[in-house]
C-alpha cells in the first residue's frame, strides 16, 4: 500500500497552509532593507506607491491571508481584527505620502498572522503545529524591534 500523497495529507495541507501565510506576510511586510538603514519593508509598501489600486491590490492580498486564517479555524473575534487591520491598513494607506509611511511602519500582514500564530499556540501549544513549519516572523539576525513590528 502506498502512502498516501502530501496533497491528500490533511496534516501536511495544514502545515503548508500556515507556512505559506507566514511566508506572505513576510514578503509583503518584510521583505527587503532599505538601502542605507536597518529598516525593512515589503512589497505591500511597494505596491501601495501606486495611487488608489496599489492600497486595493495591496487590501486584496491581505483579505486572502484573512481568508485562509478563518480556513485554520481562526475564532471570530480574531478574523475581526484581522479584518480591522487590514482596513486600517487600506483606508491610511491611500493617504498620499503620510499614508504610505503608515503603511511600511504598521505591518497589517504581520500582525495578522501573529493573531494567527497566537490561536494556534493557544490550541496546540506551538507557533507552528508542526515540527517543519518555520517561522519567517522570528528570523535569527533580525534586530529583536523589527522581528516583532
Amino acid at each position: 500500500m502506498a502512502a498516501p500523497s502530501s496533497k491528500n495529507d490533511p496534516i501536511k495541507n495544514r502545515e503548508a497552509r500556515i507556512q505559506r501565510i507566514y511566508q506572505i506576510a513576510d514578503l509583503l511586510d518584510n521583505s527587503m532593507t532599505v538601502p542605507g538603514t536597518r529598516f525593512r519593508v515589503g512589497w505591500d509598501s511597494v505596491i501601495g506607491l501606486v495611487p488608489g489600486i496599489g492600497d486595493l491590490t495591496s487590501a486584496a492580498i491581505s483579505g486572502y491571508l484573512v481568508v485562509e486564517a478563518a480556513k485554520l479555524g481562526a475564532p471570530k473575534w480574531g478574523l475581526m481584527k484581522m479584518l480591522g487591520n487590514v482596513g486600517v491598513d487600506t483606508f491610511v494607506g491611500a493617504i498620499p505620502i503620510f499614508g504610505d509611511l503608515f503603511d511600511a511602519a504598521y505591518r497589517c500582514n504581520r500582525r495578522n498572522a501573529r493573531l494567527l500564530r497566537e490561536h494556534l499556540e493557544s490550541q496546540t501549544g506551538t507557533a507552528d503545529a508542526g515540527p517543519q513549519i518555520t517561522n519567517p516572523l522570528e528570523k535569527p539576525g533580525r534586530p529583536k524591534e523589527l522581528t516583532h513590528g
